[in-house]
């Protein structure tokens, strides 16, 4: 009964998306307020519709009504209520079901904004917004059907994969799906702007938020997708360049240029063209994302099986998403002329973040290669040939330390200078001379590896300038108001939000700079050991005490005791386990196996067991250790990207010029 009011939930879902559409046409045409009014009370129609949909769908899954398919291929009795509401996302319809249902609640947020500023582009962002759920709908409904019926009902499903019962995959795809959606707001103003008859030069101001926003929750997103592979799949690492990875770093990428383009528009009137070619390209790479992942182009662990019919939708969807308006971009691109003038890249603030966005593309395009290259190899030489981690490291490591340093001289340029002013403090010379004392001072001290030094060396210039830049600041505010101590501090800073917010993140990125410094000396070894045996790894001394097997949530366990002392101090003991995983739709099927990592870390390093396999009953177990270093400056740095976002978005009465 309630899979039928599912179906019919989204089939008109679907007529009424079609009617919506056809009303903002008509009304734009006719230029017939009374008529955008009621388009856009469809568009909050169509929300309700999506949401009663997914309702359903997650209702069936919690209560476990086995004569639905997905429910059935997704979900067992025997798993926890919090992951039957994670399978929502666990398959192809579910996960297109919350994109669908995202993208109406964007859209309400769109149509029914209060921003006065953007009320000429509203009524043609919310038609493109409208175009954009017809698609999604209209999948769902033709062809990705989530409520499709069993031939008979099951007693029990297969259950949910096990490598998605993990608090992380609760997060990851939820956050990952709102920085995606979220890029449709920029691109509808960006594409509203572009057909308006009167470009809006001031189109940039009415999707700063979103832009920020989107970008943010994709940060989080790639953040707990990163932990979660790191915790789960049980190699050792957090980004094995696998192309559904990389595709949620395209528009991260594109979006953080956009950000500061953005950024410069507002300043300079410049970039302005720029700016809507990213807002373009960021959004249509969240859609190349979800392509990538449902296609099976290129192989991956993340990835659905590919279906034909659905490949060639999304691929004319995407051509329609981005040829048309690029090329419209083209023909109009008189008219989205800058006012304003770059000046020389490595003397303006404008023209750091020029070169900073250059590298964010070349980023983007490297990646995109890397990622395409079994495509590309398999195309052109009929072999196909995947790129190794090699490649993505020789490429970025480079990007990316020339990025830092861009971002640490790039702070210290005022946006106004006065006439003879020269283009850096005095103290940014120091700070460029500690740095390079630093980078020396750590090969003196054994880091021999040039990658994780200058890392660490941009990553201190970073901070440094950070530092300086804030001291400067208060100072100046103590001399215009006569307050000093730490209160002068926190009011300069607290001040100005957005850029508070952007030093909050800045800083993060140095963090960031320093886990990823640590991954050349990261070590790793194999042991085959006896219950009793001690062994050695680095500086730790493990202890193998034996395995105990439980029965816990519909999977048996496999628990290794390891007792752990560092340099003969005892730290405890450490549990990796083996899961094995029936499935329960064909209890003959052979169980899935799946290791489950023990880790142990502090800011320093981890220390990473895996339990590899084990013979005689557990009297001999063989171990994978791993002691990796500085990653949780990592997670320390995408937590507080997180954070300045927020800072940044957080509403402000006024803007102060600095």
């Amino acid at each position: 009964m309630l899979a039928d009011l599912g179906n019919l939930a989204i089939m008109t879902g679907f007529w009424v998306t079609v009617f919506v559409l056809v009303t903002y046409v008509v009304a734009l045409v006719g230029k017939n307020d009374r008529l955008i009014k009621t388009a856009h009370t469809g568009v909050a129609i169509m929300a309700v519709i999506a949401s009663l949909a997914t309702a359903i769908l997650v209702y069936l899954l919690v209560t476990g009504d086995f004569s639905v398919r997905y429910v059935v291929e997704h979900t067992n009795r025997a798993l926890p209520v919090l992951y039957k509401i994670s399978a929502l996302w666990a398959g192809q319809e579910g996960s297109l079901l919350l994109w669908l249902w995202l993208h109406t609640i964007l859209g309400v947020l769109v149509a029914f904004s209060e921003d006065k500023r953007n009320e000429e582009l509203r009524p043609l962002a919310s038609t493109i917004m409208t175009f954009i759920a017809l698609f999604f709908y209209g999948i769902i409904a033709f062809l990705m059907n989530p409520f499709e019926r069993m031939p008979v009902t099951y007693p029990d499903g297969a259950g949910l994969n096990p490598l998605l019962q993990n608090f992380g995959m609760i997060i990851h795809p939820v956050t990952l799906y709102l920085g995606y959606v979220g890029f449709a707001a920029p691109y509808a103003f960006a594409v509203a702007n572009l057909f308006n008859k009167k470009p809006d030069p001031n189109w940039v101001k009415y999707t700063r938020s979103w832009v920020l926003a989107a970008w943010g929750f994709l940060s989080v997103g790639i953040l707990y997708g990163a932990q979660w592979a790191y915790v789960e799949l049980g190699w050792g690492g957090y980004w094995a360049w696998d192309p559904v990875e990389n595709a949620s770093l395209f528009p991260w990428l594109t979006g953080t240029a956009l950000i500061h383009s953005a950024l410069i528009h507002e300043r300079r009137k410049a970039l302005n063209a720029t700016s809507l070619m990213l807002a373009i390209i960021s959004y249509g790479l969240c859609v190349f994302g979800t392509y990538l992942t449902r296609s099976g182009v290129v192989q991956s662990v993340h990835g659905f099986p590919g279906i034909p019919l659905l490949n060639t939708l999304f691929v004319l969807f995407m051509a329609i998403l981005v040829i048309v308006p690029l090329v419209w971009l083209y023909r109009r691109r008189d008219e989205y002329a800058d006012e304003g003038q770059i000046n020389e890249f490595f003397s303006s603030k404008e023209g750091t973040f020029v070169l900073t966005n250059y590298i964010f593309v070349g980023a983007t395009l490297a990646i995109l290669v890397g990622s395409l290259f079994p495509l590309i190899s398999r195309t052109l030489m009929g072999n196909e040939i995947t790129l190794n981690i090699g490649y993505y490291n020789v490429v970025n490591v480079p990007l990316g330390i020339a990025l830092a340093f861009l971002l640490g001289a790039c702070i210290r340029i005022a946006w106004k200078r006065q006439p003879g002013e020269p283009v850096f403090p005095t103290d940014f010379y120091y700070s460029l001379g500690a740095t390079g004392v630093l980078v020396v001072v750590l090969y003196l001290m054994g880091v021999r590896h040039i990658g994780s030094a200058l890392a660490i060396g941009s990553a201190f210039f970073i901070i440094l300038n950070l530092i300086l830049d804030i001291s400067s600041h208060a100072r100046i505010r103590h001399e215009n108001t006569g307050e000093g101590g730490i209160l002068n501090v926190i009011r300069s800073l607290t001040g100005n939000r957005r850029r508070f917010g952007a030093i909050i993140v800045h800083f993060a990125v140095a963090l960031t700079m320093i886990g990823f410094a640590g991954a050349p000396f990261d070590v790793e070894t194999s042991q085959a050991v006896r219950r009793g045996e001690t062994w050695q790894v680095g500086n730790y001394e493990l202890t193998y005490q034996g395995l105990r097997e439980e029965f816990i949530h519909g999977y048996s366990a496999v628990y290794a005791t390891v007792e752990v002392s560092r340099n003969g101090k005892p730290l405890g003991v450490m549990k990796p386990e083996m899961q094995f995983h029936r499935n329960y739709l064909n209890p003959s099927a052979p169980e899935q196996q799946m290791s489950e990592v023990a880790v142990r870390g502090n800011l320093a390093e981890d220390l990473y067991i895996i339990l590899a396999g084990w013979e005689r009953g557990g009297e001999t177990a063989t171990f994978k250790v791993m002691v990796n270093y500085l990653v949780n400056w990592i997670w320390i740095g995408m937590y507080l990207i997180a954070i300045g976002t927020v800072v940044a978005l957080w509403p402000t009465k006024a803007r102060v010029e600095s």
